[in-house]
């Protein structure tokens, strides 16, 4: 690939690049973005001839839920966002997922780092006539060196290994998750509203957990997979319910420090997050096995996936299902 008018440092040099994987097209536009790590081009292929699916391999094959309703009812999943445990599922199996964190070595590197960059801006403002702690006026710069945006670029190198690492994890859990389950129910959070009301601290922390890109990931993998995804409501007392079946005990006084709380009907000991996911669950197939009982006579013709992700009229007819409450 011939590179156009980009950056001095490949102008008018060749690429190698690798390929994630194999091309049976021809190449149409490519677009090249530059990172800290390094450089990233991500091509255009048109005149696909076939399309490899690896990952069906991997996935797992339920039975058709009009014949076996309970196994379809069984190999379901809940996912509960947190912001201790970004994602917490109900399956013991998947476990929970937390958060990568950047390790004791790398947080002094950046604050030596840190320093370093601070010393030779003290020094450029000395340049310019300024006070070390005098603001700059509005647009007015200060000379940036070779050697300050190379700090920025080893700064920024190591945040991006992390971000990488958490970018990565999210999207093997998610994989697995929807690969290994006939359905996924999540809560349908109100982020808005949770950030309007919550100090700034945990806000910060709302926002580093990425519930809206953990949800986003299961809903649109879901249709990929052609797997069942439904939202149960935003205001559904998912960590107040006890999860244990026959026992209907609301915890009125839970808070969010709370993390393990007994059931006074039951004794029960809970953990927070792994209760709300199976309440999740548990209620997600209520909503499911209610929506597919008001679906027209028509609605098993339809395609599997379309329209709208909560569609599930391809799972199970009324008369399955009803046997499946009973």
């Amino acid at each position: 690939i011939s590179v156009p008018l980009l950056d001095k440092s490949i102008q008018g040099k060749h690429l190698s690049f690798a390929l994630s994987d194999t091309l049976n097209g021809e190449i149409g536009s490519f677009t090249i973005h530059r990172k800290a790590s390094g450089w990233m081009i991500c091509l255009n292929v048109t005149g696909i001839k076939s399309f490899d699916k690896p990952w069906l391999s991997k996935m797992k094959h339920f039975e058709d839920p009009k014949t076996d309703i309970e196994s379809f009812a069984q190999n379901g999943i809940g996912v509960d966002a947190s912001v201790r445990n970004r994602l917490v599922s109900s399956d013991p199996t998947l476990g929970e997922l937390g958060k990568i964190d950047i390790s004791p070595r790398d947080k002094e590197k950046l604050r030596i780092l840190a320093r370093k960059k601070a010393h030779k801006l003290r020094y450029a403002k000395r340049q310019a006539g300024l006070a070390a702690n005098q603001p700059l006026q509005k647009g007015q710069r200060l000379p940036i060196s070779k050697r300050c945006r190379k700090l920025d670029q080893q700064c920024e190198k190591i945040r991006e290994h992390y971000r990488n690492s958490n970018k990565d994890a999210l999207h093997k859990y998610t994989t697995t998750a929807i690969q290994n389950h006939a359905f996924i129910a999540v809560e349908d959070l109100s982020l808005r509203e949770m950030t309007q009301s919550l100090s700034r601290g945990f806000r910060r922390s709302l926002h580093q957990a990425a519930m809206a890109e953990c949800i986003k990931q299961l809903e649109y993998k879901s249709a990929r997979y052609n797997r069942a995804f439904i939202k149960v409501g935003k205001y559904f007392a998912s960590s107040k319910l006890c999860s244990t079946v026959g026992c209907d005990y609301k915890n009125t006084h839970l808070r969010l420090s709370y993390t393990v709380w007994t059931c006074p009907q039951c004794n029960i000991t809970h953990q927070r997050d792994l209760n709300a996911a199976i309440n999740i669950r548990q209620e997600g197939l209520r909503l499911i096995l209610k929506q597919s009982e008001t679906l027209p006579s028509n609605a098993s013709e339809q395609t599997a996936g379309s329209a709208a992700v909560t569609d599930v009229s391809h799972l199970a007819t009324n008369d399955v299902l009803r046997k499946a409450t009973m």
